[in-house]
């Protein structure tokens, strides 16, 4: 009956002899028993054995038939599980003799379509691609590579290798190194087989390499270690599934490692120079945050030589142009014949100018631009290429080179040209003539001594005379007329003296970075740092330098805040210091109607009241909430007590030896300060490493923000009780806020975290509570004062019979003051309190001892490097 069965449903899909089908089927079942075991003696494999044991008959034939065509046992086994189309594909690859190649591929990893590509290729090709599968090149562009870079296949394969490049740069190493010996096979390897960098990484570091080799760079062997314990600390910040608690300390590696990749030769002699000055300032950061953040030891930062970049990208960015050396006769005559004013004929002068005459071709001078450039080209040009380039260098200027004209951008300096080399004598000679013996001549001899006292004590400013703008319009003129514009306002003519200065220095040099012929967006920042060099000459108060080089870098606030890229509060927060905001629409206002009264009248609609409510508003509640603190400052340092200590002379106060009320402004405190009423801002350090990362903030006057303590000498707890650290001068809207306890508030401070704070942070309400609440006054009348004596610098220039504030809720200035005091010291108990302050100065070092020999040599190295005073708090 089961035969029948069989045969019935067997016979469906056979139409030959049944007899001789099951004849057949008998014979095969028979040869799949003796099969069976011949593969059972063919293997130890216990697993292998088990399985071939309980296979069906027609399976045991298929692995028999695969076996026999030489593909492996287990392979076989594999294979033949069904006798579908994979295994007729097999089959028909042995057959072939072309197993052994299938086989191998699958053991480097090829599979799918891929091995189909591969399979049958030409003996040649195959091996040229198996030398690139074997060294770990993906199977997708393998063939393409092989056929593509026939004779470059073994720095493929030592590419490949290393595991660090991906495939799709091969191609971008293999045509660099054609180009650039820094490219070499050996660069590329030696660096991926670091297990550090990728191949973006490699790339970045060999470019910036300037040596023959970057196999011989020390700083890359001391970087190595480094770089190997972040990658670590990396990938287990990405193996955790939240972000770990102190999220922005342990993210403080990945700005280290960008930092370490892509200015790791800068840190070894890289030149600073080819960088914009926006990247610099990012790398000055980043350093700042490396070396603050803990991550690295003491030694390991010194082995990196962190600190020594740290100085070299500092003096890079200090120093954008050299200043020009100005006798202190010319200084005098431009503040005398210029800056005065007091003097209505000065201003009258200007007012009534007639610029527009010279608006193509520049303020006539007796040496031209036009000349002077002239003479340089005919003065250089026998020399070889690299030669005139190196002469531009010197001069630390950059050629433009226009169908129309050539120029240069920068500002001429001769202290680099070599005297003793003829070519460079006869540039020195010509580039003094005009940058230093030169003189405008108009028909106007009042306007010609007004213009030769600026270029005498500004020779800066005789570079962009007849410099050509984007505009038909020279640069000269452009600034001239802004100033005249400004010397025409209404509202320039109420402002104070000081803010005069401020207006006609901001005037003449906003644009004074601008580049040649071109629509420069980025000048307002070099201008500032044109500007910040150019005013350390003269003796102006620090306060008034800040305001002008403010002011220049934010003068395009109009134009960002209309078309959405800065809000109301930003701008607020810009101009936020009493008057600034005034001043930035008087500069406004002149530099629109500087380019023309067209263009003027184009965007006068921008600077309606409604349209600027919102910022006025902002400044009002910026106001409102503003920190009420003023510490003790040094007004003349000079007066310090020194000692000599260990063979050095150091300036040193040791408050702890002084009576209750001994008038500390014998030694240099401002009036009226002693022991009992010293109030000081520190920040205090763990190492002497931060101490250097703080003070060059300090010096280079970037968006920096400070975490601080505020303390007396009866109450000077600090953060960790830690005893060293920096006594800092805080200009007056510079502390953003201040309260009693610890704020948690990190270690990556900067312009955004200020920006927050002043506009949103609930720590700024301790202050104007406590003041209105002791005053019995109201948050706007707060503000009022606020406003009013934001402008002194010292608690003592509040006068003690003047009144502030506003109608009835005037108070006298003594009386201010003792509410001032009474404020303050709401944030000194028994715990450390915290201050977030920006951009603060640093007036002196500080120690919690009461000796001088309980300093450590190491600190007492970094206040005789920076001539520090030396403030001795006692334990």
């Amino acid at each position: 009956m089961r035969i029948k069965l069989l045969s019935n449903q067997k016979q469906s899909s056979f139409n030959g002899n049944i007899t001789q089908f099951f004849r057949n089927e008998i014979a095969k079942l028979k040869l799949a028993k003796e099969f069976r075991k011949d593969l059972l003696d063919s293997t130890d494999d216990e697993k292998l054995q088990c399985n071939i044991a309980y296979c069906d008959p027609y399976h045991i034939l298929r692995i028999k038939e695969l076996y026999d065509l030489g593909v492996g046992l287990p392979e076989a086994y594999s294979y033949s599980y069904n006798d579908g189309r994979f295994f007729n594909y097999i089959k028909e690859l042995a057959s072939e003799g072309k197993y052994d190649r299938y086989a191998l591929l699958r053991n480097l990893g090829v599979a799918g379509m891929y091995i189909e590509k591969y399979v049958n290729l030409d003996e040649k090709e195959f091996l040229d691609t198996l030398t690139l599968l074997k060294s770990g090149v993906n199977a997708a562009i393998a063939l393409d590579l092989a056929r593509k870079y026939k004779n470059n296949l073994d720095e493929i394969s030592a590419f490949s290798k290393t595991g660090q490049i991906g495939t799709n740069t091969f191609s971008y190493f293999l045509e660099k190194g054609k180009r650039d010996s820094r490219f070499s096979t050996e660069n590329v390897v030696e660096l991926a087989n670091l297990a550090i960098f990728d191949e973006r990484m490699i790339s970045d570091i060999l470019l910036l390499n300037k040596k023959d080799s970057v196999l011989n760079s020390d700083v890359l062997q001391t970087s190595k270690d480094a770089f190997q314990k972040i990658r670590k600390k990396r990938a287990a910040f990405f193996a955790d599934d939240e972000l770990p608690l102190n999220y922005l300390d342990t993210k403080t590696p990945y700005n280290t490692y960008d930092f370490l990749v892509n200015n790791l030769f800068d840190i070894g002699g890289f030149n600073l120079d080819n960088y914009p000055f926006e990247k610099k300032t990012k790398i000055y950061f980043e350093l700042q945050t490396m070396i603050n953040s803990g991550f690295f030891s003491y030694d390991e930062i010194v082995s990196l030589k962190l600190t020594e970049a740290l100085l070299r990208v500092q003096k890079s960015i200090t120093n954008p142009i050299t200043p020009a050396r100005v006798s202190s006769e010319d200084s005098k005559l431009l503040f005398k014949n210029f800056i005065a004013n007091n003097s209505p004929q000065i201003n009258q002068t200007l007012e009534n100018f007639d610029f527009l005459r010279y608006e193509k071709t520049g303020l006539p001078l007796k040496y031209t631009r036009e000349s002077y450039i002239k003479d340089l080209n005919i003065a250089i040009k026998g020399c070889s290429e690299e030669k005139r380039f190196k002469i531009y260098k010197k001069l630390e200027i950059t050629p433009i080179f226009n169908k129309n004209s050539f120029g240069y951008n920068g500002v001429i300096t001769l202290d680099n040209l070599d005297l003793s080399d003829s070519v460079e004598k006869e540039v020195y000679n010509i580039s003094d003539k005009f940058i230093n013996k030169n003189e405008i001549q108009t028909d106007d001899e009042e306007f010609n001594k007004i213009a030769n006292s600026i270029i005498k004590g500004m020779p800066e400013f005789i570079n962009i005379i007849g410099k050509k703008q984007h505009r038909n319009q020279t640069l000269d003129i452009h600034s001239f007329l802004v100033l005249q514009n400004v010397l025409k306002n209404p509202d320039f003519k109420k402002l104070s003296n000081k803010n005069k200065t401020i207006m006609k220095f901001v005037a003449l040099l906003h644009d004074v970075a601008k580049q040649e012929l071109t629509l420069d967006k980025a000048h307002p920042v070099r201008s500032s740092m044109y500007a910040k060099v150019i005013l350390k000459k003269y003796k102006l108060h620090p306060d008034i330098q800040k305001n002008i080089t403010d002011i220049i870098l934010n003068h395009h606030w109009l134009e960002n805040y209309t078309t959405g890229k800065l809000s109301a509060d930003r701008v607020a927060f810009n101009f936020r210091e009493d008057k600034n905001f005034l001043m930035a629409k008087i500069l406004t206002v002149a530099d629109l109607k500087g380019v023309s009264q067209e263009f003027f009248q184009m965007h006068k609609k921008q600077l309606s009241p409604s349209l600027l409510a919102p910022i006025e508003q902002k400044i009002e509640d910026i106001n409102a909430h503003g920190q009420l603190i003023f510490a003790s400052k040094i007004i003349r340092p000079d007066l310090i007590p020194k000692t000599t200590h260990k063979g050095r002379e150091y300036k040193v106060v040791n408050f702890p030896n002084y009576k209750p009320n001994e008038n500390l402004s014998d030694i240099g405190f401002e009036p009226h300060t002693n022991i009992d009423n010293l109030r000081l801002i520190v920040h205090m350090v763990k190492n002497p490493i931060n101490l250097e990362g703080a003070f060059s903030l300090s010096e280079l006057d970037l968006d920096s923000l400070l975490c601080a303590s505020y303390i007396s000498l009866k109450r000077k707890p600090t953060y960790y009780d830690l005893r060293f650290g920096l006594s800092l001068d805080v200009p007056f809207d510079g502390v953003a806020n201040a309260d009693k306890v610890n704020q948690s508030s990190g270690k990556q401070k900067g312009d955004a975290q200020f920006d927050y704070i002043i506009t949103s942070n609930s720590f700024r309400r301790m202050i104007p509570e406590e003041f209105t609440k002791a005053a019995g006054i109201f948050p706007k009348e707060y503000g009022a004062i606020y406003s009013q004596i934001s402008k002194n610098r010292y608690l003592s220039q509040i006068r003690d019979n003047t009144h502030y504030g506003e109608n009835y809720s005037k108070i006298s200035g003594k009386d201010l003051k003792s509410l001032i005091k009474k404020t303050d010291d709401k944030l000194l108990h028994r715990q450390h309190n915290e201050l977030n302050v920006y951009k603060p100065l640093i007036n002196a070092f500080v120690a919690k001892v009461d000796d001088i020999d309980e300093i450590p040599d190491v600190y007492l190295d970094f206040v005789y490097k920076h001539d520090l005073p030396i403030f001795i708090l006692g334990r």
